[in-house]
């Protein structure tokens, strides 16, 4: 399957489609299962993954719905959506020693709700002209912030917080040998992905069995309200799309 079907596939706007099990798509609300966590070895597809949420996202919300952080090592995988007009704030330089930036950022929503004495997103948003975009935190390769000692606590706030502040998170990662796995927290993420490891002692980390055997082009995936996982093939895609989706939607903004 072709990912630019999959864009015109009906959905609602915060529906995403990650894959396909014999042509059947496999859909997930994520204003519903807020917190994903994708996982594989170097070169297993995981930013393409992570492109594909993005995309799709952008492709049904506008600007003044969604706005995107995004934070990774290079600068330069996820540039695309710090220039566009779904970045949250393009003053915001947000790179991988930068948590506590994000942490304020979505605290002050917390204290948003409390001025407003609502308790949640949806709370806020219902109020009589009173509206907040849904905000995706992308991180692509977090293996130095996981490498921070400090690090996952905050992550773990995060992803505990996600549905509450309206938010949408996303973190890839080949670093699984780091505290926020051995000590499970990246079982609380709504929605687990991984990709093929080269041993099964690497897939034990991911708590997604088999993630060792899978070809080239398959993913497992579990979401927590279905407690079974699943193998899944990802969608055809070429890079191009990016720039595509991006453009158009912010030539008609």
């Amino acid at each position: 399957m072709n990912f630019k079907d999959i864009l015109n596939f009906p959905s609602n706007n915060y529906d995403v489609l990650f894959g396909h099990i014999d042509n059947v798509v496999e859909k997930v609300n994520l204003k519903e299962y807020p917190s994903l966590i994708i996982t594989g070895s170097t070169g297993t597809s995981k930013s393409v993954m992570l492109h594909q949420i993005l995309l799709q996202l952008i492709n049904k919300n506008t600007p003044e719905e969604l706005k995107i952080i995004t934070i990774n090592p290079t600068k330069v995988e996820l540039k695309q959506y710090r220039d566009s007009l779904y970045s949250y704030h393009k003053d915001i330089k947000m790179n991988i020693d930068s948590v506590d930036l994000l942490v304020n950022i979505l605290k002050e929503r917390i204290n948003l709700f409390s001025e407003y004495n609502v308790s949640n997103f949806d709370e806020y948003n219902a109020l009589d002209y009173k509206s907040l975009p849904i905000i995706v935190v992308a991180v692509d390769e977090a293996s130095e912030l996981l490498d921070d000692p400090n690090s996952e606590e905050k992550v773990k706030w995060i992803i505990d917080n996600c549905k509450k502040i309206g938010v949408i998170f996303i973190m890839t990662t080949s670093n699984i040998y780091n505290k926020f796995f051995t000590m499970g927290y990246n079982t609380i993420a709504c929605i687990r992905i991984s990709f093929d490891f080269v041993n099964s002692e690497d897939a034990k980390m991911t708590n997604l069995a088999n993630c060792d055997k899978l070809k080239l082009d398959e993913f497992l995936i579990e979401v927590n309200h279905l407690y079974t996982q699943k193998k899944c093939n990802t969608f055809y895609f070429e890079d191009n799309i990016i720039e595509e989706v991006i453009n158009k939607k912010s030539a008609i903004h």
